[in-house]
């Protein structure tokens, strides 16, 4: 699929690359690069909003004109599911970070996880607020409730190094490296800490997005909220724009400890899990490792040697042909040899 944009898109692609611009900063609005592609398609334009209204804004202009929206976190799944047809505006979500308590007073980045919008564009967190950056403090709010509430593009390892420092932690653990807590829910993507905790969608309590028009919707405060919010985990982006979470957060257990045990067969494997359960113990997680081995090629046999004939190694620097057509006694003439050459003797039948 071919990355240029379709005529009646180029043709008004200055005023659309000005409109990005006003929106979102001199800084955070950009035509696409080499970088910036979904399964081969390159986008046309990458805007990093720095709040939801921001983010809205961005999506009303693309309905305005037809364009196509794709969000995109750390990219770090940006090729799983159904590949679009095209890409007008891929949607960065870099800037919708940062870490609160859903009744505390404000968002507090977390290390890594922000960037910053323009000076005095009042756009910088997940949530429209006042003020052009992220305010830190000594420490993450406490999440009173063991509930925190995390914007949609903070890295999942910078959360998880905000929150152990007051001694909580979440029950995620995706595999995929830098992955943007955004990017998890919108994939459900799961490591084997879900055999205690459940997948993302199922520890998620309420949820903010974006729908194509540039509505924001936040559910989570009746009982058809979490219903609602995990039908967009999955959806890789295709039914919204994740704006942030709320997730609940859980203490630090006072110890942890692994243990590798070998198995040899899948029964094994089925045996063993059930005699953990069975003995009341709980583990957190189970995780089968099947690594990659490589065995080595078996030797392949020499050809047999035709009928009458016997095979051997030549020795170094000769080579002894058979020449037909004499008597059997009679002797080979012998050539220079060449490498890997195999002597051919005639033999007697008897």
């Amino acid at each position: 699929m071919s990355g240029s944009l379709p005529s009646a898109h180029r043709s008004g692609s200055t005023d659309i690359t000005r409109r990005l611009v006003e929106i979102c900063g001199p800084s955070f609005a950009r035509p696409a690069g080499p970088a910036d592609e979904v399964a081969g398609g390159l986008a046309g334009w990458v805007a990093v909003p720095g709040d939801a209204g921001a983010a809205a804004e961005v999506l009303r202009l693309a309905a305005a004109h037809d364009l196509t929206v794709v969000p995109r976190g750390a990219g770090t799944k940006i090729d799983w599911g159904a590949a679009p047809d095209r890409v007008d505006i891929m949607l960065d979500t870099g800037r919708l970070a940062g870490i609160r308590s859903p009744d505390g007073p404000g968002w507090h980045g977390s290390a890594g996880a922000a960037r910053s919008g323009p000076a005095g564009s009042g756009r910088s967190g997940p949530v429209d607020r006042p003020g052009g950056r992220h305010r830190r403090s000594g420490g993450v709010p406490d999440p009173s409730g063991s509930v925190v509430e995390i914007g949609a593009g903070t890295p999942l390892r910078a959360v998880q190094a905000a929150l152990e420092r007051t001694g909580w932690r979440l029950a995620l653990d995706a595999p995929s490296p830098g992955a943007t807590v955004g990017g998890v829910l919108a994939a459900d993507e799961a490591g084997p800490l879900r055999l205690r905790y459940g997948t993302p969608g199922d520890q998620l309590l309420g949820l903010r997005y974006l729908t194509a028009d540039g509505e924001l919707v936040e559910t989570g405060g009746d009982a058809s909220g979490p219903e609602l919010a995990r039908l967009l985990c999955g959806s890789h982006g295709g039914l919204g724009v994740l704006v942030s979470a709320t997730l609940r957060a859980r203490p630090l257990p006072p110890r942890r400890a692994w243990v590798t045990r070998p198995v040899w067969t899948p029964l094994e494997v089925h045996e063993l899990i059930h005699a953990v359960l069975s003995a009341g113990l709980r583990p957190a997680a189970i995780e089968l490792d099947l690594p990659a081995v490589r065995r080595p090629p078996a030797p392949v046999p020499p050809p047999p040697a035709p009928s009458g004939r016997a095979i051997r190694r030549a020795r170094p620097g000769r080579r002894t042909r058979l020449v037909p057509g004499g008597p059997p006694t009679r002797p080979a003439r012998r050539v220079p040899a060449r490498p890997r050459d195999r002597a051919v003797h005639p033999t007697r039948r008897r």
